[in-house]
Order: structure tokens, then C-alpha cells, then sequence
């Protein structure tokens, strides 16, 4: 994937800060700091959006350590525990703290970045093992997602084949690379000798857009639905952005409105806008929706990409919906992980998985998917059974600001206002034909949400459920 890193070595890899990193400086820093490294090696990374991160992250990729990537928010106590279950031989990150003096060495620095060696003895990883990711919202958790480089690789390729992408694109970087989608756009551009700008402020502060209308090259503009729902809200005006070529949104759903108002808007000013679909298991993108259908499938998440493939399992199970054979979305290609994680032992116990199991009820329409729920996210009250992700699209639909949470024995609607909690009740009542002893309504001042956007359903049902 980065062999031909040195191809383009007059071209700009990164601009960070008003620096301009060329890939010749890129390829020559590659080669000095892989000498630091062990082959087949575990390197712990506590990721930010730096140059200096991002160079240890391909060099490892470039010469076969394998990196298991953290979010730099990592907490103290999280972080320890991480080396105490994977034994790293190396960890490397910005002011690292609270390594043990007599477990770890420091053997590099590139300014206030640190690369440390450990004296834990070295395991046996996987041949097929390229890197280590945790899945979205996983952060305190120890499991996580092994990909390898058959994964990333054919997951590269054929995302640069439908975004068209070239070594004249630039692209502003502001998502985390230990998120996949954020990795996503790292791998496709500087694999293909593009440009990337390194920006540390997010999109929904100032300093993001006085950055990007200051580079007059930007190509392409990729994020979460927060920040296209931040951009239509506060009227942003991305549409003007001179070279601007095309957009994408991943990483959740953005609403059916947002959709065509985004759609339409970059349609006068000839801008491209991908709508995708992917998980951390399938390294991660899965599917998009083809520019020609978009006008006509608002809503939906597209086709599989090239060499991929969707199938619906288990329709009889699910299908509630009179118009639509719904079943489990179950996705098949080379992209698909390698297997789980959860300590240094299993990175030896890599599995060829064939099909992965989406969690996502949807049903097929046109040759284009929909997604009505997730499984996980199907409750039963007195038998019946309730998709709460179909009942929070109700609920809001009537209502604002709604979400729910719950298990077979009680459904949480939770509301930002206050002055809904009658008329909710009413409805639930009357139009889902629910009994009042199998849910409740609360009150919460705000919705909590993870780094890609997503509302943190998780830590929501521990704290309503």
C-alpha cells in the first residue's frame, strides 16, 4: 500500500503548522526510524493527527510492525492496563506518561514525541496481522478489531476507485486515525500520493474553516453527520470552496432531510457527494451510494463496493414490514476483519472470516440497501417485539429531541423537553399500543455522543437503563 510512497517524492504529503512535508522528506524519515524498530514487533500508539504520529503509523504498516492504535484521550488507568494485557514492545506517543522505568526505555524523540522500548518478550504475532484498531466506542475496552494487509489494501483500493482520488487531490485531516473511517482517508490519500492538511481544531470550531478556506487546493472534505448537520445549521459555506470536487459522510446516519438539502446544494456547484456505509470490520468501508441513484434512494446505503457483497439472512425472523423482506445484513469481500482481540495471546489466532454479520436489519429496494435498526437494538415487551431504533424514527417524527434506550422488560424515553412528557405518553398509549408498565419517560438536559458523533447508547443505558 505505501511501496510507492518515494514515487511522488516532489509532490506535498502533509502541511502542518505552515510547514510543507514532501513525500522525498516523508520517505527519507520512513527509512531513518524503521531502524529503531523491530520486525513482526507490537508497538503501542497513542494517536493524534501529527506528522510525527502519522510517520510512525506507516512506517509500521511499511515494514510489517504492527500497530495498536489508542486514542490520544486514552485514560492514565486505561492506558496501563492495555500494557499490562498486550505486553507492547514498544510504545510511542506525545509526553507519554506512567511507564514503568524498569519495563520501558526511551529510544527516540522527535520533539515532545516519544518512542519507547519494552523489556516484555516479544510474542508471536499472525504473518496475515497488519494492525490493531479498537472498534467505535471501544475505548476503555480491550477488545479490538485485527485487520491485515489483504484488508487494507483491497479496502484502499477500491475506495480510491470510486472517489476517483489522485495525487492532485488534498484533503483536510482533522478526524482521529484510530477511528477506521479517519484511518480510511490517512490510507487512501497518501497511498495514492495526495495531499494531506493537518488540522488539530475540529469542524465545529473557527479556527477548522479559517484553516480551510486558507488552503485554496482543497479537493475533498470528509466527516460525521454532526459536523454536515454543524455546517447546515450555522450555514457554513462549503458550496463556494473553489476547488472542492466532491464530499463524504460516514461514520452514522444523516438524516433523509440533510441528505437531499447537501445533495442538491453541491449538485449546482458540481461537487460530488458520497454517502457511505461501513464498519471497523471490514477496514471499514462497505458501501456507497452511486452519484446517478442518490436522488432516488435518500435513506439508503448504497450498494456494496467493488468485489463485495450483501445478503439478507434470517428474512422470516425479522420481517415485520409488509412491504420490505427484512432480514440481517450480512456482508461478504476481502476487506473483512481477521478476527478479535482481547489480550497478547490471540494475536496469534487469526481467522479467514468470510462473512460478516452487520448487526443491521435492513431490506433490499432498486439493488440499493436500507437499514431500519440494529438487532441488539430489538426489545420484547408482553411478547411483542419492538425495533426501538424504528420506534425512536416514530417518536421524533411526532416529536423532538428523542431517544430510547431499554430490554424486554422496560423501554427508557428519554426527552430533551420537558413539556413532551404528557403527549409522549398519550401516543405510546394510543398509536404504539404499549402499556404505560412497560416504559417510562425522563427528562435529560443532553444527548451524549462519542468522537464519530454517534449518540453513546452504551453509557446511556448505564445510566437510564
Amino acid at each position: 500500500m505505501f511501496d510507492y510512497i518515494n514515487k511522488y517524492k516532489k509532490r506535498i504529503a502533509f502541511i502542518e503548522k505552515n510547514k510543507k512535508i514532501y513525500y522525498s522528506e516523508l520517505f527519507q524519515d520512513i527509512e531513518k526510524l524503521k531502524d529503531y524498530l523491530k520486525p513482526r514487533s507490537l508497538l503501542l500508539m497513542i494517536c493524534d493527527n501529527s506528522y510525527y504520529s502519522i510517520l510512525v503509523y506507516l512506517t509500521s504498516i511499511k515494514y510489517k510492525i504492527v500497530p495498536i492504535l489508542i486514542d490520544k484521550n486514552i485514560d492514565d488507568q486505561f492506558l496501563q492496563e492495555f500494557i499490562k494485557i498486550y505486553e507492547p514492545d514498544y510504545v510511542f506517543g506525545r509526553n507519554v506518561q506512567m511507564l514503568n522505568e524498569n519495563k520501558f526505555r526511551k529510544v527516540k524523540n522527535y520533539e515532545d514525541y516519544h518512542l519507547y522500548e519494552s523489556k516484555y518478550q516479544t510474542k508471536k504475532l499472525s504473518d496475515d496481522l497488519a494492525l490493531i484498531i479498537p472498534t467505535s466506542g471501544s475505548t476503555g475496552s480491550s477488545k479490538f478489531v485485527m485487520l491485515s494487509y489483504k484488508n487494507l489494501n483491497s479496502n484502499t483500493n477500491s475506495i480510491t476507485s470510486y472517489l476517483k482520488l489522485n495525487k492532485l487531490d488534498q484533503s483536510i485531516f482533522s478526524l482521529p486515525f484510530n477511528y477506521s473511517y479517519g484511518l480510511s482517508i490517512l490510507n487512501t490519500h497518501i497511498s495514492n500520493g495526495a495531499s494531506l492538511i493537518l488540522e488539530h481544531s475540529s469542524p465545529t470550531q473557527k479556527e477548522f474553516w479559517d484553516t480551510f478556506k486558507k488552503h485554496k487546493k482543497i479537493t475533498n472534505f470528509s466527516s460525521v453527520p454532526l459536523v454536515f448537520e454543524f455546517i447546515k445549521k450555522f450555514k457554513i459555506n462549503i458550496f463556494n470552496f473553489k476547488n472542492l470536487k466532491f464530499c463524504t459522510v460516514a461514520g452514522g446516519h444523516l438524516g433523509m432531510e440533510n441528505q437531499k438539502y447537501f445533495h442538491n446544494q453541491f449538485l449546482r456547484k458540481k461537487i460530488r457527494f458520497y454517502i457511505m456505509y461501513g464498519q471497523t470490520e471490514a477496514s471499514p468501508r462497505i458501501s456507497y451510494v452511486r452519484l446517478s441513484e442518490l436522488k432516488n434512494n435518500y435513506g439508503s446505503i448504497g450498494r456494496p463496493i467493488s468485489g463485495g457483497k450483501f445478503e439478507l439472512i434470517n428474512q422470516r425472523m425479522y420481517s415485520s414490514n409488509k412491504n420490505h423482506n427484512v432480514g440481517e445484513l450480512v456482508y461478504s469481500g476481502d476487506n473483512v476483519f481477521i478476527g478479535y482481540c482481547e489480550n497478547k495471546n490471540d494475536l496469534n489466532k487469526v481467522s479467514k472470516i468470510k462473512k460478516l454479520k452487520t448487526g443491521d436489519l435492513a431490506y433490499k429496494k432498486n439493488n440499493n440497501y436500507y437499514i431500519i435498526g440494529r438487532i441488539k437494538r430489538i426489545v420484547k415487551c408482553s411478547g411483542i417485539r419492538i425495533n426501538l431504533d424504528d420506534l425512536e424514527k416514530k417518536l421524533n417524527f411526532e416529536f423532538n429531541d428523542i431517544i430510547l434506550i431499554g430490554n424486554d422488560n422496560n423501554i427508557v424515553i428519554l426527552t430533551r423537553k420537558i413539556s413532551q412528557k404528557l403527549n409522549i405518553k398519550q401516543y405510546m398509549i394510543n398509536k404504539v399500543k404499549i402499556n404505560p408498565f412497560f416504559f417510562k419517560i425522563v427528562s435529560i438536559k443532553k444527548f451524549p455522543k462519542l468522537e464519530s458523533g454517534k449518540i453513546d447508547y452504551k453509557l446511556l443505558s448505564k445510566s437510564y437503563g
